[in-house]
């Protein structure tokens, strides 16, 4: 029985299923348990969720709830990725953290924009034009791709 070809392959393909299922099982178990792994793989997901909603509101002229889903979407994704709490992100935190990891004074200028525009808009009774809200959304993308290639 040993000396057929597909006894020999019976056992392959359930060794190979055995493997996989142990895997998976890791894998599970590492999302239940780990709080921070689980954060930053999943963040990349919701950032893309934000980003498409971000890019429907920005044909619209709902200059407010542009800027509120951008500040959602990105500090919901810079607190995923770095580990923060919901209500702690804040610009300073955030280039402190960043800066001390190396990330390109170029990128914090931006994401310091970022800010600092979702705040006026959100809480100054701002309108801005569609330019700057595209500029703003082309930023918010530009931040979110940089950090994702540094596996920050």
């Amino acid at each position: 029985l040993y000396q057929r070809a597909g006894f020999w392959l019976y056992h392959l393909i359930a060794l190979i299923i055995f493997i996989t299922l142990v895997t998976f099982h890791k894998h599970q178990e590492k999302l239940k348990t780990d709080e921070r792994y689980a954060r930053r793989l999943h963040a990349p997901a919701r950032a893309r969720k934000g980003i498409k909603e971000a890019q429907r509101l920005l044909g619209q002229e709902k200059s407010g709830a542009f800027f509120d889903c951008v500040h959602k979407t990105l500090s919901g994704y810079l607190a995923d990725k770095l580990h923060l709490p919901a209500g702690g992100v804040s610009i300073d935190a955030v280039k402190e953290i960043l800066t001390a990891k190396s990330i390109d004074g170029e990128i914090l200028d931006k994401l310091t924009n970022i800010f600092n525009a979702c705040d006026m808009a959100r809480y100054a009774p701002l309108e801005f034009d569609k330019p700057k809200r595209e500029a703003i959304f082309h930023d918010m993308r530009k931040v979110i791709d940089f950090l994702e290639r540094k596996k920050v």
